[in-house]
């Protein structure tokens, strides 16, 4: 009687959590139609090689190809390109391997590889000459991609990039010291300490929305590590830096606990043409966090 009692109460309970989760990503899902609309962005998909690359675009003008972070997709640019759709033709990719893109375990995504696949990205999609910005680790691949392919790039743009050894330790180090990384999520609930460590004033996220997010990232941990291991060593934007004769904006946030801000004067000075825009109280995501203020910096700059 006991066992028939659980199994009644067990049926709806799985039912609640699967419409719970649907909710979730309906929720989720609306939300980025809706601002990916406001910033005149379609989703679109084109092949290279073993991917199948997604991407947003929109908008007219001169090129402005966006590269989103480690862990992160192409909607992290929404917020931000709404301020360029007037002016600007946008291009966001999800780098191979990451949200839409295809995944491939047994592929190498070291970052040659990874600037490798985007120029025949943008060769594949008829992109020849652009304003090329990422933050994160897609700051990073954009740096070496002005560095390789110098003919492509009208200008950079370099927000809370890596590739630059820490001039003081950084949170991120003393987790890794310790044997954690606070930037790979190992359960659903540790994606708010994720979300804490990278914004300084974090968005409204709903609690529901938050855990459909937290099991996307545990669903690709292991690719993750991969890539957070692959994505190494951890100077080889400042070993490349010399070699970029674009011209070079760089904006951080001063709070930001993954790259330290003191980053921005090592490339600042390793660029010949480069200025720096420090953001205050601002984490590692400055388009996320503070979008009009991070893009109204980089028009005036591409302008």
């Amino acid at each position: 009687m006991t066992f028939k009692t659980n199994k009644i109460l067990i049926v709806p309970m799985v039912s609640f959590l699967l419409l719970l989760s649907a909710c979730a990503s309906g929720l989720y899902n609306m939300d980025s139609t809706a601002r990916r609309k406001l910033a005149g962005l379609q989703e679109k998909s084109v092949h290279i090689d073993k991917f199948a690359i997604a991407y947003l675009e929109g908008g007219t003008g001169t090129s402005v190809l966006l590269l989103h972070g480690f862990g992160a997709d192409k909607d992290n640019w929404i917020r931000f390109a709404r301020y360029l759709k007037g002016s600007y033709h946008i291009v966001a990719p999800d780098l191979p391997g990451f949200g839409d893109s295809t995944m491939l375990m047994n592929e190498q995504y070291d970052i040659d590889s990874q600037v490798k696949r985007i120029h025949e990205f943008t060769r594949a999609i008829g992109m020849t000459k652009f304003h090329i910005a990422g933050n994160s680790m897609g700051g990073l691949i954009s740096g070496v991609y002005a560095a390789t392919y110098p003919d492509d790039v009208l200008s950079l743009g370099l927000i809370d990039p890596g590739g630059v050894l820490d001039r003081e330790m950084s949170q991120l180090t003393i987790a890794l010291k310790k044997g954690k990384n606070p930037l790979v999520v190992s359960e659903a609930s540790e994606y708010k300490n994720f979300i804490n460590f990278v914004f300084e004033n974090p968005p409204f996220i709903p609690g529901m929305v938050k855990n459909y997010l937290g099991d996307k990232a545990v669903k690709r941990k292991e690719f993750y590590q991969k890539v957070f291991a692959e994505a190494r060593p951890a100077d080889q934007l400042e070993r490349k830096m010399m070699d970029i004769h674009a011209k070079t904006l760089i904006i951080w946030g001063d709070m930001d606990k993954v790259f330290p801000a003191s980053s921005a004067e090592v490339l600042d000075k390793g660029i010949d043409d480069s200025q720096v825009i420090i953001m205050k109280k601002c984490g590692h995501v400055p388009m996320i966090e503070r979008p009009a203020e991070t893009a109204r910096y980089y028009i005036d700059f591409i302008r």
